[in-house]
């Protein structure tokens, strides 16, 4: 950096508050002015263009920078894809007082267990563009600057997931209401490498009726696993995985229909605030054991010993479905049984019921 002394007299004027010994000068570098008594000796040795004036003499030194003496290395990215993506190694090298190198020292780097030059340093900077390698897995790095060697850096190198084939491999038969197992057949890449445990793959079901069912597998032993409770599903779907960019071919797949175990109990009684009848059908269960799932619907047929009949529907909860039939307006406990045929999914059965006492309601919110 250096001043005209027009400029230099300025500073010198302005400053003359502060230092009351004017004798001593002043050092200007890169990063400001001080007072020649103010310079540590550590800065002293920074490098770059010096102007020092002294008992009303200027002059400009260049301070070149000492050998290398530490140096640190850097990786990016960190996770690099097997084959496809380039890395680049950076190292920056400094000498014993801080300053960057000189231009033009070799640098070698260390990349797992290759060895690989790259330019000479120029601002303190040597740099590389390297191809990964094709085994996926986690590599150490490292730099070698004119005999100073940096500390490690590690980076990973994972498998090429766009190249990995997907086939879905489903059980042959779903079971109802159950946890059905899907799989994939081995995930690797095209140089071998198995896709990391916890890869998440994404499973879609198509059930052919305008419904689809979208859930999460995972790697697991380079195997995509996933569960998938089977219950209220159409017999036959068409499932497809998704990892990364691929999407595999679609897989049929089967799951037996669920049944009603029994044809379920009816109650039937009369309303006190309306001269009709209130029916009660259930409790639901399937032939897996379980409660007919919440929401499912189920159809009903009543008819009077008249002839008069009344279509009714509600939906299962609770394993119950309560509805009012709008039949015998002035029907009492004890008179003839009116024929009921209760239709669902899952089965139909054909009942005679007769007006009883209404059974105990425990569900929270208020039929209307």
């Amino acid at each position: 950096m250096r001043f005209d002394a027009l400029i230099l007299m300025m500073n010198l004027c302005l400053a003359a508050p502060i230092w009351a010994d004017q004798g001593e000068g002043y050092l200007s570098d890169a990063f400001g002015l001080v007072p020649l008594a103010w310079i540590a000796e550590e800065r002293a040795e920074w490098s770059g263009v010096q102007g020092m004036e002294k008992n009303q003499k200027f002059q400009s030194v260049m301070r070149y920078s000492d050998g290398a003496d530490s140096c640190a290395v850097f990786i990016g990215p960190k996770s690099l894809v097997a084959g496809r993506d380039e890395g680049h190694a950076v190292t920056i090298v400094l000498d014993r007082h801080g300053n960057l190198v000189a231009d033009g020292l070799p640098v070698t780097f260390r990349l797992g267990e290759e060895r690989q030059e790259s330019a000479p340093t120029r601002n303190g900077i040597g740099d590389l563009i390297f191809a990964p390698a094709t085994e996926a897995g986690t590599f150490a790095a490292g730099a070698e600057v004119d005999s100073c060697q940096s500390p490690r850096a590690l980076y990973g190198v994972t498998a090429d997931l766009a190249s990995v084939p997907l086939m879905v491999i489903p059980e042959d038969t779903g079971a109802p209401e159950q946890v059905m197992g899907l799989t994939t057949a081995p995930l690797v890449d095209r140089y071998g490498n198995p896709v990391e445990d916890g890869t998440a793959l994404t499973v879609m079901m198509d059930h052919g009726v305008g419904n689809y069912s979208q859930f999460t597998a995972r790697s697991i032993g380079a195997v995509g696993r996933g569960d998938l409770l089977t219950r209220d599903m159409p017999e036959r779907a068409g499932v497809s995985a998704t990892l990364a960019t691929t999407v595999s071919k679609v897989t049929e797949v089967e799951i037996a229909r669920v049944r009603l175990s029994q044809a379920p109990e009816l109650r039937l009684w009369v309303r006190e605030d309306l001269p009709e009848l209130r029916l009660r059908v259930g409790p639901l269960t399937t032939d897996a054991g379980h409660l007919l799932y919440e929401g499912a619907e189920v159809a009903a047929t009543v008819r009077a010993l008249d002839g008069a009949v009344a279509h009714v529907s509600g939906w299962a909860q609770d394993g119950y479905v309560w509805t009012d039939v709008p039949l015998a307006g002035n029907a009492t406990e004890g008179q003839g049984g009116y024929e009921i045929r209760v239709h669902t999914a899952f089965g139909d059965s054909v009942q005679v019921a007769h007006p009883g006492p209404a059974p105990r309601d425990s569900r929270q919110e208020t039929v209307q």
